[in-house]
């Protein structure tokens, strides 16, 4: 009986010239076919296991290597934490790879980009006046992004995790387009300051997107969703003054009759059923 090529007395011939050639000598119980499970006396050939797992990462080790170098400093669960409440920070924020990082942006701080897009899980907070000036990026299993001061978070905001928060939550927040793309899975958008949300709100996420622009004139820009399931509320005085649609399986577009959108637009196979109860 052969296996693989080996014959189980000897290699790729007979079993005594290969000795003398100083071959490794293969016996029986070394060769396990792959067309029988059992021996010939009816026992059961050894199956040898897979090689293991590679063990998990070590984030605190991987934060102590590379957090320091970055700007931040550890946490003792191997969180790499970016503290600019106070502090100022005028150049790039760039966090490190495959550990959370948390970042805390003051008053007309963080003026640079800020790159999460390699974190295990990302949250940003720009909580003071005018925090984080220019783009966000954000990936990892989760990603929060809170702008919760006023004129905060003023360019592009893009989260590709695989759970997405984004909080547009005070007066003029979020000057920029504010997006969720196809690399997450689930995506919640909050446009709820007054006159939040200047730019585009997208959401092409995987699994669902929930779009609120709950203020008045919030969602100045266009409003779209792509996801498989998307929820679309426009309930703000003049909220969602551009093009409002849909092009996933279902959606549920609302327009309230005090917001700018009148006639939201669902691209087949969409099923459009506008219904208020699922919008705050």
């Amino acid at each position: 009986m052969t296996a693989c090529g080996l014959a189980e007395t000897g290699l790729l011939g007979d079993g005594g010239a290969n000795e003398e050639a100083g071959s490794p000598d293969v016996k029986q119980q070394d060769v396990v076919t792959l067309s029988d499970a059992s021996s010939d006396d009816g026992t059961d050939a050894s199956i040898v296991d897979a090689p293991p797992d590679a063990p998990p990462i070590d984030a605190s080790a991987l934060c102590a290597a590379t957090c320091p170098g970055a700007g931040g400093v550890c946490e003792s669960d191997g969180t790499c934490h970016f503290d600019f409440s106070i502090t100022p920070r005028t150049t790039d924020i760039h966090c490190p790879a495959n550990i959370p990082c948390v970042i805390d942006c003051g008053f007309d701080n963080c003026t640079k980009p800020i790159d999460c897009n390699a974190a295990s899980s990302c949250a940003i907070h720009c909580t003071d006046g005018f925090a984080c000036q220019d783009m966000i990026q954000c990936g990892g299993s989760q990603c929060t992004v809170d702008c919760s001061g006023n004129n905060s978070c003023a360019k592009d905001i893009t989260c590709k995790a695989q759970t997405c928060k984004l909080t547009c939550g005070v007066v003029d927040s979020c000057g920029g387009k504010v997006t969720c793309n196809a690399g997450s899975g689930d995506c919640h958008i909050d446009c709820t300051g007054y006159g939040s949300c200047k730019g585009d709100v997208g959401c092409t996420a995987t699994s669902s997107c929930f779009e609120n622009c709950q203020n008045g004139t919030s969602c100045g820009g266009n409003v779209n969703a792509t996801s498989p399931s998307s929820t679309i509320c426009c309930t703000g005085n003049s909220a969602c003054n551009g093009s409002v649609a849909c092009t996933g399986a279902a959606c549920d577009p609302y327009c309230a009759g005090n917001s700018s959108c009148t006639s939201p637009s669902c691209k087949l196979p969409t099923v459009c059923t506008p219904d208020a109860s699922a919008c705050p």
